[in-house]
This record gives C-alpha cells, sequence and structure tokens, in this order.
C-alpha cells in the first residue's frame, strides 16, 4: 500500500478509531459498491452486498495484524460477502456461458492490445467496461481485481482462494473474449483487422475503463445510502476526492502509454 494517507487510516481504524474508520469507508466506499455491483450483477443486491461488506468491515477491522494488507484484505472481504450472498438468494447466473468460447482454438494473446481509439474516446471505453461486466464470473472477478484494483497475480488468487495459474488462465481467456466482444461491436465504424491500426497496451486502457465506469454507476446518493445503512456518515468531499484520486492516478499511467502496433 503506497498511499501514506490510506495507512494511517487504516492504522487508527483497526485501533477501533472510529473517526478513522469513517473517513475509511468513505475514501472506499466507491470502490466496495462497483465492486458488489459487477459482483452481484445488478445495483440492488449489490447495495445490499455493500452495506454488509462496510457492517463486517467494522466488527473485523481491529484483526487486520498488517496495515499493508488492507486491500487484500477487503478485497476478500468483498468477495466473500458476494459469494454468501449469492449463495443464499440463488440468484446469480452467469451473462454468458463458458462453452460458448472456452474450447475453441486460439491464437497467443501475449500480445494482444487495443486500438488507439479505445484511449482516446470515452465513448468506447465505456464498451470495454460493459465487455467486462458481461464476462463470465470467474474471468470478470479476476479482471476487476487486476485491472481496477491493481492487485498483481498472487493477490488475486489470494482474494480469490485460487492458484496464481487459474488467476493467468482466467485472464488470458478474459482477453481473448474481449477482443472477440469489442471486434465484434467495432466492425461497423472500425475494421475488424485490428493489425492495421494504431495499438496501445490493453492494461491501462482496462484500468480507465473501469475506473470511468465506476465514477459513473456509482452516484453519491448511493454511496450516502449504503454508508447510512451500515451506520457510518458519508462525507460527499471525501467521496468528490476519492473518485477524482483514483482517476488522476489511472490518467497518469495511461499518459506514457505508446503505440505498440
Amino acid at each position: 500500500m503506497k498511499d501514506k494517507k490510506l495507512l494511517e487510516l487504516v492504522r487508527k481504524a483497526s485501533k477501533q478509531n472510529k473517526d478513522a474508520f469513517n473517513e475509511l469507508c468513505n475514501l472506499k466506499a466507491r470502490e466496495v459498491i462497483y465492486l458488489c455491483v459487477v459482483e452481484m450483477g445488478n445495483q440492488h443486491d449489490g447495495e445490499d452486498a455493500a452495506q454488509e461488506v462496510f457492517i463486517r468491515m467494522q466488527k473485523s477491522i481491529s484483526s487486520l495484524q498488517a496495515p499493508e494488507a488492507f486491500n487484500v484484505w477487503l478485497n476478500r472481504l468483498v468477495h466473500n460477502t458476494c459469494v454468501n450472498m449469492k449463495r443464499d438468494t440463488m440468484k446469480h447466473k452467469s451473462s454468458i456461458p463458458f462453452e460458448t468460447f472456452e474450447d475453441a482454438e486460439w491464437q497467443d494473446d501475449s500480445l494482444f492490445s487495443l486500438p488507439q481509439a479505445f484511449m482516446e474516446d470515452a465513448e468506447k471505453r465505456a464498451l470495454v467496461a460493459e465487455a467486462v461486466e458481461a464476462l463470465p464470473e470467474k474471468y470478470r472477478r479476476c479482471v476487476v481485481l487486476h485491472y481496477y484494483q491493481s492487485l498483481n497475480y498472487e493477490q488475486v488468487a489470494e482474494v480469490l482462494g485460487i492458484t496464481t495459474d487459474a488467476v493467468n488462465n482466467n485472464l488470458r481467456m478474459a482477453r481473448k473474449y474481449l477482443k472477440i466482444e469489442l471486434e465484434e461491436r467495432m466492425r461497423d465504424p472500425m475494421p475488424a483487422a485490428w493489425a492495421a491500426l494504431p495499438l496501445v497496451a490493453s492494461g491501462p486502457v482496462l484500468a480507465l475503463s473501469l475506473q470511468e465506469s465506476a465514477v459513473a454507476s456509482i452516484s453519491s446518493e448511493m454511496i450516502a445510502g449504503c454508508l447510512a445503512a451500515a451506520g457510518v456518515p458519508a462525507v460527499a468531499a471525501g467521496q468528490a476526492a476519492a473518485g477524482k484520486s483514483a482517476m488522476q492516478t489511472v490518467l497518469k499511467v495511461l499518459a506514457p502509454v505508446v503505440a505498440t502496433g
């Protein structure tokens, strides 16, 4: 965890400092709600899950031994909460069956890139976010944790309780599906033969697309409602600052990206 302010908040919150805990929840609220909505598949269940996450945070943060591990700990809490809620309600179904593309013959995707238009055009980045949200569950989870939450393969594996090889395979399959889906969506306005186009690395585009989706889809009202239901006072300024900070971080990463093809 590189953010010194966040690390200090975690340390204070783990020692039952209520003000620090409230501020910590406000800083992480948009992330938590977005992750829950994506995981649960709809806004209503996502908000219910987020409320439960904040309640569980308050009950268990004192057990966090290493503040530096907070991001992994929080993501595991989100994941476990959503898994338990879906198991209880039996409402969730994957948007796309695995067999539609999992057994197909694929070429190596190690150099998978995106047309530069996806870096420059917000509408095209929105298509990327929509395609991610339509992925089968096991692929979507890995994509969101790796690109939106910036967790490495080992951390993603720890959150999900799977091996790093499984994470690698899930991300590989996710990228293959995304390429097919985006090529299909862009067939009319853009040639499908991407090799003839200026290309950029896919990672920063995926990260920015998901950050923008979170900012656009998770309103201040949703944040305030989820926090209030968990007994946490919402601070509008803190929410706005958190969203702005996240966007600025991704934009800094994206800025130096150069064409790869």
